[in-house]
């Protein structure tokens, strides 16, 4: 097997907001209501006050009964939607990145400053390590069919493990490019698993078939401003791509023409990285630095609606595979303190 090493970087991670930034009080934690059908559409009804530092991910379990977060810092906590209650608590020495499911829902894979790791999700135990990964690693995500785990790393390389035997079986150097960095920031598998996205700070999207081991069309925007790539949805039929970019703008392009055709917001300084799909494909979930939590019609690109209540940044955003929930996860850079809940919101 060739083996392949990350490379070490600097530990300021270039897409965050500026960790001077004065650190807001900590808001209080709300009721959890039970979530009826009379409620009104996109209403906060419970917050999760576990975490000490910013909520970097969020992904739901196969299920929907599950919501694991990944924090920095370095707790993985997976939660019990219908309690609200924590049910394993996994405490590492390093910032959590980036988590991702097993398809059938027995193990989990977290991404962070210590590496790449494979968790049980019953006893919390340790499964694996993924090898060659040396310290960082920004983006992790299991494939559709639970055969693939693909890492992002800091040094701009995308590398494809055999989940079964953990080994390294694609690897490749593409986020090079421009930029003042490479770190890999976001991976997405499309949902039939035949093509990989990554998105880094060379401002581009990059596609990878893992099953050839080709590498697909680049995306790149039109834009004089810095633009990182924060993060990356598919939509559920696999037709449009989702791209949180640093210049305030979210992208909805057409994967299989390689054209943009939506912007979803305005250039600005408030960088954009939580992003996801609803399970239909109609709306998207957009969040950031500005706090908010945005929702937008996919076809027309209007914004629906604006969610308030966090008080800091908003880095991750999920939308939970029964439609019903959209879950959103804040924090301060780098710094413990700030905002660090895990919101709920009804859905219609």
């Amino acid at each position: 097997m060739k083996r392949f090493l990350c490379l070490i970087l600097m530990p300021v991670l270039l897409v965050a907001c500026n960790p001077a930034s004065a650190l807001p009080s900590r808001a209080p934690s709300t009721p959890a209501p039970t979530v009826s059908p009379t409620m009104p559409p996109y209403t906060q009804y419970a917050q999760l006050d576990k975490h000490i530092g910013a909520v970097y991910s969020l992904k739901w379990s196969p299920e929907s009964s599950r919501l694991a977060s990944g924090s920095h810092d370095g707790s993985l906590i997976i939660w019990d939607i219908k309690s609200k209650a924590a049910l394993l608590t996994i405490k590492t020495s390093n910032a959590i990145w980036s988590v991702s499911w097993a398809p059938d829902g027995n193990q989990i894979a977290t991404a962070g400053n210590g590496g790449a790791t494979i968790w049980n999700t019953q006893s919390g135990e340790k499964v694996s390590e993924l090898p060659g990964l040396l310290k960082q690693a920004y983006s992790i995500t299991w494939s559709p069919d639970g055969k693939m785990i693909a890492v992002g790393c800091a040094s701009g390389q995308v590398v494809v493990y055999d989940s079964q035997t953990r080994q390294l079986i694609r690897e490749w150097t593409g986020h090079i490019e421009g930029g003042l960095s490479t770190e890999v920031i976001a991976l997405t598998w499309s949902p039939d698993g035949s093509l990989l996205a990554s998105g880094g700070l060379d401002y581009a999207v990059r596609f990878w078939e893992p099953a050839s081991g080709l590498a697909g069309q680049v995306l790149r925007a039109d834009t004089q401003q810095r633009n990182d790539i924060n993060g990356l949805a598919w939509s559920p039929d696999g037709n449009l791509l989702a791209a949180a970019g640093q210049d305030g703008v979210s992208r909805l392009w057409d994967v299989q023409s390689g054209q943009l055709l939506i912007k979803l917001g305005k250039d600005s300084r408030a960088w954009v990285r939580g992003v996801d799909w609803s399970p239909d494909g109609k709306k998207l979930a957009t969040g950031g630095q500005d706090k908010l939590v945005l929702i937008w019609d996919t076809t027309t690109g209007a914004d629906i609606t604006a969610l308030e209540g966090h008080a800091s940044p908003v880095w991750s955003i999920a939308w939970s595979p029964d439609g019903k929930t959209i879950a959103t996860g804040s924090g301060i850079y780098n710094i413990k303190g700030g905002d660090t809940s895990i919101r709920l919101w009804h859905a219609p």
